[in-house]
Order: C-alpha cells, then structure tokens, then sequence
C-alpha cells in the first residue's frame, strides 16, 4: 500500500539571536570542549530552518491558540479569552525542546526576579552529549540572550555517546541496551563504573563491550586485594616504630657514626634475631615476621603508582 505525505498546518518560530550565538562560540565567550564541536555548531547556526514547534502527541504542553467557533479568528495569549466557550483551543501541543530551551533561567522563578535565580544564573559548567547541539545547547544560547539579555554558561563539555559493538546508539527496539542492575549484580558497581570510564575517550563515542566490565571487575579485585595485603601487612607491624617520650630518648653525638636499628624499616633485609621460645630456655635464630612483611609490602606497593610495571606488581597476570 503506497504511503502518501499529508500535508497540514503547523506552528513555527523564527529564530532570535542567531548571529549572536554564533558570534558568542566564535569569540570563545562560550568555550565547547573537544574544540572540534564548534565547527558542528557553525554549521548547524547558518544552515537553520524555522523551528516547527506543534507537536500531535497526547501529552505535553498545549500550544495557547484558540479559534472561535463561529468567525474562525485567532486568539494567542497566555491565558484564554474571557468567553471561553465560544473558542476553541488548539489540540497540538509544543515541542518538548521548546521548554526545555528556557531551563537555563524558568526552573529558578522566571520571570520573577527571585534570589535564586540572581545567584544561579548565568552558570559555569554545562555537561551534555554531542547529538544534542543544536536541540538543546544552540536554542538554551538563544533563549538566554532573547529573554535574560545574559549567557546561560560558559563552558560546554561534550561527553562521549555509549553505543554497542557495531556503532548503534543504545535502543529498546533494537535490543542492544543492556541492563545496569544485570551488569552489576554479575559484575559490581564499581567494575561497571571504571570499564566504562576506561573505554571512554575525551569526547568519543564508546563502543560498549562487556569484557570492559570484566576487565574493571579484574582491576578492582587486585586493588582490593593489594590493599588488604598492606593493611593487614600495617597491623601485624603496629607499633614498632611509634616515637619515644623525650625523656627516654639517648643524646647522641651527632658526629658519631650510628649504628644500624633492628627495629627501623630501613634497616630491615634479613636479620638474625636472637627469640627465646615460651616453653624453652632454648634460643633460635630466626627473621622477624613482622620486619619481614613490612619490607615485602613495601617492594609490591610500590609498583602500584606505575599502573602494574614491575615484577612485584599486583596489577600483572
């Protein structure tokens, strides 16, 4: 069966402000990080259409026009005329963009003048995703400088989209969207969190595999685990060391060369200690546990800062 295009009449905004928005992204008053997403903005500005705003959907915000029943005159305000039952309101309703580009400054009182709003607006930061640069990021530009004469921001940081192996964005339809709450009862939260931040590259798209996960659950473990060997390392060895009272400590001659403590970290190696047994007058020879730990733990932390170089390391497989 052939599919025909119907052709109806819809409601349209003409763009305020776009030479000035652009100018403002140009000029580097709002900053777009990565940089190359400027030139996706540019084009988006000098190639734009008016802005179709009526929506044929069940919800939403409905578009303030009403038509009189017998004339057919248009009536557009906030509020509907005063005989009311001899118009009739439009069933469209507005597109969801058309509120969401006055977030900036209408969440805050506007168009009071309330302390909120002169504390919070103009913000600094804004976080978002690429798809939406010209939806959301170009018409919150505009709507400020239309109705706030101000910038809603400064800085715009563009992360990176998560799609499945093949390049496709995330859909129910498609049934490439795996489950968080799946992820993380087989995996954990944390494993989730790092194999996600680890794929992702500044302002890239992530192509999501779940061996991510898998390798964030691996790191997280052997971190787990190369802490609790330290802690555990740190409490047997508790004490040792702990300062002396002034009065107990021996004035030494600065000059004098000094011997060597059994009792220091530093001077720890291999030490022969003379230990006497609980059930025996007889004495050993033997190398102090607790000594000894300390040093091995110091030799296997130490390769943690250079992200598992080293023999030592707890980050090597």
């Amino acid at each position: 069966m052939p599919i025909e295009p119907r052709l109806s009449d819809q409601w349209w905004l003409r763009y305020p402000q776009l030479q000035e928005s652009l100018k403002l992204v140009q000029s580097g008053d709002i900053n777009f990080r990565p940089e190359r997403w400027t030139r996706v903005y540019q084009h988006w500005i000098e190639k734009n259409v008016d802005w179709c705003l009526s929506r044929q959907l069940w919800w939403g915000h409905r578009i303030p026009v009403w038509y009189h029943k017998e004339t057919g005159e248009i009536f557009c305000e906030m509020e509907p005329p005063q005989d009311a039952e001899n118009w009739e309101q439009d069933p469209d309703v507005l597109d969801t963009w058309f509120s969401s580009w006055l977030w900036p400054f209408a969440t805050m009182g506007w168009p009071g003048k309330t302390d909120t709003l002169a504390r919070f607006f103009s913000t600094t930061d804004l976080v978002t995703g690429p798809d939406i640069i010209f939806l959301w990021v170009a018409r919150m530009i505009m709507g400020s400088l239309e109705f706030m004469g101000e910038l809603p921001f400064h800085n715009v940081y563009f992360t990176g989209i998560i799609r499945d192996k093949q390049g496709r964005k995330m859909s129910k339809s498609l049934g490439n969207s795996p489950d968080p709450l799946d992820l993380i009862a087989k995996f954990g939260a944390d494993a989730l969190r790092f194999g996600v931040m680890r794929s992702a590259p500044l302002g890239q798209d992530i192509l999501f595999d779940e061996k991510n996960v898998e390798l964030g659950r691996n790191f997280c473990t052997k971190l787990w685990n190369a802490t609790r060997f330290r802690q555990n390392a740190g409490r047997s060895n508790r004490g040792r060391n702990k300062p002396r009272p002034p009065h107990q400590r021996r004035q030494m001659d600065p000059a004098a060369p000094r011997r060597r403590d059994p009792r220091s970290v530093a001077g720890a190696g291999r030490i022969p200690l003379q230990r006497r047994s609980a059930n025996a007058s007889t004495a050993f020879s033997g190398t102090s546990t607790a000594i000894g730990i300390s040093k091995r733990a110091r030799q296997a932390w130490q390769p943690i800062r250079g992200y598992g170089q080293g023999r030592n390391s707890f980050f090597t497989s």
